[in-house]
């Protein structure tokens, strides 16, 4: 196996922790003979230069670009991509920034699960009502991607298609990267391997998620689905008389005061596992994996 990981990296300073842990668990777990293609357009200087010096670590002329968030990182992503592609990999995987593999040979056992009816693997958010591909993991060969060009997005003279609207209509999905992967596969009558959640212990149904024991994703700043918030939104009309009655009588407030409620919670929960995260790597996964405090 000829691996490229393809990375974009935008890291704000504060940051440089969470940089540093990712780039070393890569080194650590993985046994196959690999090259990072990075995106450091927007990276800090001070950060750049940690790239540069490590020698696994490819950091590619993408064109810039002034789309932001979801449509940014599609962007870049295709242009490492291509070039992975082009340097001969055998097999390629998106990460995030804070997104690593947490177990040996982890490549290998995500390649194990693959064959030409099921050409990729990604990590899968069904716990946020999310059934496309992420691509906080997303593994896939080289001859499917030759093959069938796939696109991180779907593209959008496709969204009228009677094609997209029967994928609407049996996947659940947010238009975020890797969504096109599922739809390609949809058209093509192709399956791909989902790597699910399988925290011992969440603190959180989003934050501090391992992935088919192999994958660790800090994540945080995603949005909660909207049927996350209905589900919030009834059991608080379940339990609790006053939201019951408000809810009837004012329900655009209930379910702004539901989001806010939740975003600061969640935000609490962010910092907690970051600051355990980076303080002790292995041991916060380890109890994440059910294995002592």
């Amino acid at each position: 196996m000829k691996l490229g990981i393809t990375v974009v990296y935008i890291v704000k300073e504060e940051n440089e922790g969470l940089l540093d842990l990712h780039l070393s668990q890569i080194q650590r777990f993985t046994g196959s003979p690999y090259k990072i293609y990075a995106c450091a357009n927007r990276l800090l200087p001070r950060l750049r230069s940690k790239l540069e010096l490590n020698s696994r670590i490819a950091i590619c002329d993408c064109p810039k670009t002034d789309l932001r968030v979801t449509e940014e990182h599609a962007f870049y992503q295709e242009h490492l991509i291509k070039k992975a592609i082009g340097d001969g990999c055998t097999h390629v995987s998106t990460l995030h920034v804070d997104s690593f593999p947490i177990k040996n040979d982890w490549e290998t056992q995500l390649a194990a699960k693959l064959s030409r009816e099921v050409p990729f693997a990604a990590v899968m958010l069904k716990e946020n009502f999310d059934e496309k591909p992420c691509s906080i993991c997303l593994f896939f060969t080289r001859e499917f991607y030759l093959e069938y060009s796939p696109t991180l997005l779907i593209p959008k003279d496709e969204y009228a298609s009677e094609e997209y609207k029967r994928y609407s209509s049996h996947v659940k999905h947010f238009m975020e990267t890797g969504v096109g992967y599922g739809f390609k596969a949809f058209k093509e009558g192709l399956s791909w391997h989902p790597i699910l959640r399988s925290n011992a212990v969440d603190e959180h149904y989003i934050i501090a998620g391992i992935y088919g024991d192999i994958i660790f994703h800090l994540s945080g700043k995603r949005h909660q689905s909207d049927e996350y918030y209905r589900e919030q939104l009834r059991r608080s009309r379940k339990s609790n008389l006053h939201d019951k009655l408000s809810s009837f009588l004012f329900p655009n407030i209930t379910k702004n005061r539901v989001k806010e409620q939740f975003r600061a919670q969640s935000q609490k929960i962010y910092e907690n596992a970051r600051k355990k995260l980076l303080g002790n790597p292995d041991a916060y996964i380890s109890y994440l994996n059910g294995h002592g405090k």
